[in-house]
């Protein structure tokens, strides 16, 4: 086999394994994508319950701290 013909066969072999690991990152994205939505759904569906339960607590703080003040400190002196 004559030198030219050994090259091109080395770079071809080259070129098809590179053009293989290529499609393997691309199918490994995909599937990564895939997961990172299924986890950003999971962690959103735990956390806007979270967030109306902080958000309620603070509002009935807040309620309870406006009553407070409008509500005359009776002695027992």
């Amino acid at each position: 086999m004559k030198i030219g013909a050994r090259l091109a066969l080395g770079f071809l072999l080259m070129i098809a394994l590179i053009t293989s690991m290529a499609g393997g990152g691309v199918w490994e994205f995909s599937s990564m994508d895939s997961n990172v939505k299924s986890m950003l759904a999971d962690s959103v569906g735990m956390e806007r319950p979270a967030r109306a339960w902080a958000r309620a607590a603070s509002n009935q703080g807040l309620l309870i701290y406006g009553i407070s003040l409008r509500t005359p400190l009776k002695s027992n002196v």
